[in-house]
């Protein structure tokens, strides 16, 4: 965005509106977050873009129209900058409400065994574990990065898992009926087999040197028989 160009905002009254109409934001909205100041800033800008691409136009905007030349432009096209600084306040409250936002699930690679059918998942607060994604905690980031630190645990956000769930497990009786593997209800869960292992690895939160104990994907026969989505005994 060029100095001294309102880009793809024009003013409408006390707003700035899109060129595109497809958003109203409010003059002075936000700080610029820089893409040239290294990787750890290209990756809050791209965290920013994911959960609201409008919101970081704002922010650039807003980088743009406070440097030192463009807060003359402000002026001369009638904003307050009296009202620019709480207005910025407020907008980094919402980036850091999408930087702390809950949303990664920890798996436990310590505690999911090769008997275990099943990748055992960190439960909200850190207490216990569950091998159902839906009861399994979501974390911050920086919470992630703490559970995560000595390699014996992996964070993905919840999409990874989702996106490699099994309905709720059962196993066939003497009798030949059918009945849960586990107690508690329906539950989705994560099979302990090394093709979901190799992509919650591939998509996990990188943290210190990226090395993260070896997993032991179940060497026994596995019981679990599965359903159709939707149906249940």
């Amino acid at each position: 965005m060029s100095k001294h160009s309102p880009g793809p905002w024009r003013k409408q009254g006390s707003m700035l509106v899109a060129n595109d109409g497809t958003d109203v934001v409010a003059a002075g909205l936000g700080l610029g977050l820089g893409a040239d100041n290294g990787d750890g800033v290209r990756e809050a800008n791209s965290r920013v873009i994911k959960a609201s691409p409008m919101l970081y136009m704002a922010l650039v905007w807003h980088r743009d129209a406070l440097d030192l030349g463009d807060v003359a432009f402000y002026v001369k096209h009638g904003f307050n900058i009296s009202e620019i600084m709480p207005k910025t306040r407020e907008l980094l409250r919402q980036v850091d409400d999408i930087e702390d936002k809950p949303q990664y699930l920890i798996a436990h690679i310590g505690h999911t065994k090769k008997s275990d059918e099943h990748i055992t998942w960190w439960r909200p607060d850190s207490k216990g574990y569950t091998y159902c994604i839906d009861k399994a905690g979501l974390y911050t980031e920086q919470k992630a990065r703490d559970i995560c630190f000595y390699g014996a645990c992996i964070a993905v956000t919840k999409n990874v898992a989702e996106a490699l769930f099994r309905t709720t497990p059962y196993y066939r009786r003497e009798n030949g009926s059918l009945n849960r593997l586990y107690d508690g209800g329906s539950m989705r869960v994560v099979e302990n087999s090394s093709e979901s292992w190799a992509a919650l690895m591939a998509k996990r939160l990188k943290v210190g040197d990226g090395k993260c104990e070896k997993p032991t994907p179940i060497g026994a026969k596995r019981r679990a028989i599965y359903l159709p989505e939707g149906v249940s005994l």
